[in-house]
């Protein structure tokens, strides 16, 4: 995959290394963004339903398989860009961790802290995130603490509180206020929050990317046959073919608890129309093609 623009890897890593992170805008055209949407049918839900479906909750939506319904997603993971960026600022062996496409609703509030964590404890490994915007942004948009990455090791704990960042560091705190299909690169050791909002008419939208050089464990990676056109041995490692999958996806924490008001009366009333309609009738039309099959056999 092309993206809209051309990038400098030599440069990307410079900025990543020098200033925490790396962004520029409209990364991703037009075509990519409705693309990704179309294909991902965000956000419905569909329970019990044969397929790879998103998880909702409490603070949105998340689709920690969208390599096996999008095939632009996936062209974006496996593009020459993320994996020779990761190379060239690894100088190791690297996989990817986690992807997913979420969509975070008004209201919720997300604690600053850093992505160096696996089932939320500390690792020692080098990560980079990559963050693409699918939504115009001009609020809860990322923010991220410059040259955090230098002392978020001396927090035991991931997540740091609020208090702590405004007394200390609130003049370092950077915002990305960008269009749709901009895109942030950053140490996953780095500080960072989408910035809290109220507006219940508007949900920010993005694709998440982790790559680590623990190349051990990771999410399971669900990826259609179909989208893969050619697969080298570093493709293979990359997404972590032969390896422990082990790790749980995000969110961790769902089940109909997480689901709002509008999606469980969604469910009451089509459990109640299977119950009182549909299961009698598909019932009643199976016994007419049984009680025909018997007819026919005793002819």
């Amino acid at each position: 995959m092309k993206f809209n623009k051309n990038l400098d890897i030599d440069e990307v890593v410079k900025s990543i290394k020098k200033n925490t992170f790396f962004s520029e805008q409209r990364v991703l055209s037009k075509e990519d963004l409705r693309d990704i949407h179309k294909e991902l049918d965000l956000w419905n839900l569909n329970l019990n339903k044969n397929q790879i479906n998103p998880t909702k909750t409490f603070n949105g939506w998340y689709h920690s398989m969208a390599m096996a319904r999008s095939k632009k997603v996936y062209e974006i993971l496996a593009s020459d860009f993320i994996l020779n960026t990761c190379e060239k600022y690894f100088k190791k062996s690297f996989r990817l961790k986690a992807h997913r496409v979420y969509s975070v609703t008004s209201g919720a509030r997300m604690p600053w802290h850093s992505d160096d964590k696996s089932s939320d404890k500390k690792h020692d490994y080098e990560g980079l995130i990559f963050i693409f915007y699918l939504k115009d942004v001009s609020k809860g948009q990322f923010q991220i603490i410059k040259d955090s990455e230098n002392f978020s090791k001396k927090f035991p704990d991931a997540k740091i509180e609020e208090r702590i960042i405004d007394k200390n560091y609130k003049d370092q705190i950077i915002d990305f206020i960008m269009p749709e299909g901009s895109m942030v690169i950053y140490n996953d050791k780095a500080i960072h929050r989408a910035k809290p909002y109220f507006d219940p008419f508007w949900y920010r939208t993005s694709l998440f990317i982790q790559v680590d050089t623990n190349i051990d464990n990771g999410e399971k990676t669900i990826i259609n046959p179909s989208f893969v056109k050619n697969i080298d041995q570093k493709k293979l490692d990359y997404f972590g073919f032969g390896k422990n999958s082990d790790l749980p996806h995000e969110p961790v924490i769902s089940g109909y608890h997480t689901l709002d008001y509008k999606d469980l009366f969604k469910i009451i009333f089509n459990s109640v129309l299977s119950i009182l309609i549909l299961k009698p009738y598909y019932l009643l039309r199976r016994s007419f093609i049984l009680k025909n099959i018997i007819k026919k056999l005793f002819r």
